[in-house]
């Protein structure tokens, strides 16, 4: 998670996330250079504790949270959006469903096309790798990169990559291990894969009265495949846009959001080049300090 993430939720609770203020950046050649910064930090973290924190969050502020209960289809209907055969009917519908949005789906609205898929395993921290370690290696990440963060409690060992071939852990363990110092077999506490949208800002993002947020927006920037800071940004801004509209007579959110987005033109054509990089050329970012504190290391709004 970046800094403008955390900062947005403020105060996070001690042993659900690890702040980190290095970067480690590998080229394919195992090549690297070391970033830091004192103002500006990621944050590895527990994501079911942080979710579930989250969650009591939103109870505490009013919200009814309904835990396994999938959105499964849903229909306009004079004024009010039907939900799951008419379980549930409200004035307006959030979907904020990921990157293969169900209630995209459903309304008829576009979805994502272009994904990276990604896999990520828990392993004991075994080794203090006190740095957030970044792999840029088209042999195990083309279009992405490879990853190894000490989070909370356990060390994060993932990578996303270009669909096209598996996601290869295995195989990425094998490149990786030795320059981190890490067993040469790994104990696998855990897995957790998925994909992340990287086609860019969907058009339309709202049907009548249902609006997308978040993944289900295409609202993941291209060139770094980071969405959580503008989901949470985004998400605020949809929970007070909605608020006004359904208790005070004010706009409709969906043109207002739809003009606030981003479109990341310019990060989606920062995407292809990166993707046709030679291994050459990866090496040799790797070894520019400037440009690499830079990437890393600068506040972004959205």
């Amino acid at each position: 998670m970046t800094q403008e993430a955390a900062d947005l939720l403020g105060p996070l609770p001690p042993g659900m996330v690890r702040p980190i203020g290095r970067v480690r950046l590998y080229g394919p050649s195992l090549r690297y250079v070391d970033l830091a910064s004192r103002r500006y930090r990621f944050f590895a973290t527990d994501t079911p504790a942080l979710m579930a924190w989250m969650t009591e969050r939103a109870r505490a502020a009013g919200a009814e949270v309904m835990l396994r209960t999938a959105f499964r289809e849903g229909a306009q209907n004079s004024g009010s959006v039907q939900v799951n055969g008419g379980k549930f009917t409200a004035r307006l519908l959030i979907g904020a469903d990921g990157g293969r949005s169900a209630v995209a789906r459903a309304f008829g609205l576009p979805g994502n096309r272009r994904f990276l898929v990604g896999a990520e395993w828990a392993c004991p921290l075994t080794t203090e790798p006190e740095a957030l370690h970044v792999f840029l290696t088209r042999a195990h990440a083309p279009g992405y990169i490879g990853w190894a963060v000490p989070g909370p409690g356990h060390l994060q060992f993932g990578l996303a990559r270009l669909p096209g071939a598996p996601v290869d852990l295995p195989a990425f363990w094998g490149f990786a291990a030795p320059a981190l110092g890490l067993p040469e077999r790994p104990e696998v506490l855990g897995e957790r894969r998925g994909v992340i949208p990287v086609g860019g800002r969907l058009d339309p993002v709202y049907k009548g009265d249902v609006v997308l947020v978040g993944d289900a927006a295409g609202l993941v920037s291209p060139l770094t495949a980071g969405g959580i800071h503008t989901a949470l940004a985004f998400g605020d801004r949809a929970g007070h846009l909605a608020a006004d509209y359904l208790t005070a007579g004010g706009p409709h959110p969906g043109p207002a959001l739809a003009r606030a987005y981003p479109r990341f033109r310019a990060k989606g054509l920062s995407r292809r080049a990166f993707e046709a990089l030679p291994d050459a050329a990866l090496d040799a970012l790797a070894c520019l300090p400037a440009l690499a504190q830079g990437a890393f290391f600068t506040r972004r709004r959205v």
